[in-house]
């Protein structure tokens, strides 16, 4: 074969090599950024779920600290023991 047909032929070959190298490349980092995209969407739902539980969980705490903390009659009016004095 003449240098002229193996010098360009050695050139269209490294451009194609270097192309398909490139396009994998390419696709490697769309599935890999792909893959991120979704561990992040699901790490957000659970913080959004974590954190609806945490305000709902709070807000029957202090549902719950009203109702025992207010002060309850032991001893109705007119039944208290008479003063001893």
């Amino acid at each position: 074969m003449k240098l002229t047909f193996k010098l360009p032929l050695a050139f269209a070959a490294a451009l194609f090599l270097m192309f398909a190298g490139a396009m994998y490349g390419l696709y490697s980092m769309h599935r890999s950024i792909d893959e991120y995209n979704y561990l992040v969407r699901v790490h957000v739902a659970n913080a959004r779920g974590d954190a609806t539980v945490t305000i709902r969980w709070t807000v029957l705490q202090q549902a719950a600290w009203k109702v025992v903390s207010t002060p309850v009659d032991v001893d109705p009016p007119g039944l208290s023991p008479p003063d001893a004095g």
